[in-house]
């Protein structure tokens, strides 16, 4: 997705094995795969992507997602958060473009 001079990746629950051959930017935001399953390609997508914020959507699973090999990847991020945890995450810019990110805790 692209607004101005934002730019996200919204992967669903496409891994990297899926994104990292496409042609991508840089992006401020990059939504996390899978609600964060384990993605051994992850760590070069995110030194691809050079997002300023990673999202997990993630709620209570009996899967372990997120799982640590993904949380320690996303220690490469400067913002992460996970909706089990912040709740609603709101992501919104300013007239700058600069990202702006808004919880709603559960």
């Amino acid at each position: 997705m692209r607004a101005g001079a934002f730019d996200a990746l919204l992967t669903a629950d496409a891994e990297s094995d899926v994104t990292l051959p496409l042609d991508l930017p840089e992006v401020e935001l990059l939504k996390v795969a899978h609600h964060g399953s384990d993605d051994p390609g992850l760590p070069r997508l995110l030194d691809r992507l050079a997002p300023d914020v990673a999202v997990i959507p993630v709620g209570r699973n009996r899967y372990g997602h997120p799982t640590p090999d993904t949380l320690a990847a996303l220690r490469a991020v400067p913002t992460v958060r996970r909706t089990d945890r912040h709740g609603t995450v709101g992501i919104t810019t300013d007239a700058a473009g600069r990202l702006l990110v808004e919880e709603e805790k559960p």
